[in-house]
């Protein structure tokens, strides 16, 4: 694969010290989970907050090492990752909406994401927090587009994980009409996480892990 690791320094790390739950609630990476129960409309997250403070374990390192350098892209003989952003939000919306009863089982058994009202405007307002959310180093999400660029396939998603006994959890789905790629970028990006990211136990809820079992860990 060609720039299977190629990588840009993106934004600033998190300050990510929590020594109590009153300042966990503050946190940005509980505020990210809160962001995106609320984007998602119930992917299952738990609260953050209990669950940390029930358990006795905080979140004091940042999501991903300092030194890390965050790969910008990725690209294969059959599509391209990149950054999710805005510019993509047209391309983006229409694979959005023409998979969207599929897509209400990729973040857990079902959701109401996305909504049949879910306008273009809402779209763009998404990818405005995923690319805030990649600056700052805080959840990685990626467009997963055709080599020319002209297409949006899928999305993909490397967020923090709520459970102790994973460094992260991942999210992926194509859209309808290239159902066909699904294994295929499942198991790239399997690959890429191990080869170019510096996890070590790397969770994929609804594929690696039954959402009845990822249930059970709350």
């Amino acid at each position: 694969w060609s720039g299977r690791c190629s990588s840009t320094p993106m934004g600033e790390t998190l300050q990510s010290y929590v020594s109590d739950s009153a300042s966990l609630v503050q946190h940005p990476l509980h505020q990210t989970f809160v962001q995106s129960k609320l984007r998602f409309n119930s992917r299952l997250l738990v609260s953050f907050a209990h669950y940390t403070t029930t358990t006795g374990y905080y979140m004091q390192n940042n999501f991903v090492p300092q030194s890390f350098k965050v790969p910008d892209s990725l690209v294969t003989k059959k599509y391209r990752l990149e950054i999710l952003t805005p510019t993509v939000a047209e391309i983006d919306y229409d694979a959005v909406m023409t998979s969207k009863v599929r897509l209400r089982t990729v973040f857990a058994k079902h959701t109401q994401w996305p909504k049949d009202t879910m306008s273009l405007e809402d779209n763009i307002k998404d990818l405005q927090l995923h690319e805030e959310e990649f600056n700052l180093r805080k959840a990685f999400a990626y467009t997963v587009l055709t080599s020319t660029k002209e297409k949006c396939i899928g999305c993909v998603y490397i967020d923090p994980c709520k459970f102790i006994d994973f460094d992260c959890e991942v999210y992926l789905w194509v859209r309808d009409d290239s159902i066909a790629l699904d294994n295929d970028l499942y198991s790239s990006i399997r690959d890429w996480l191990k080869e170019c990211w510096p996890f070590k136990k790397i969770a994929f809820p609804g594929r690696e892990i039954s959402w009845q079992k990822w249930e059970t860990l709350m």
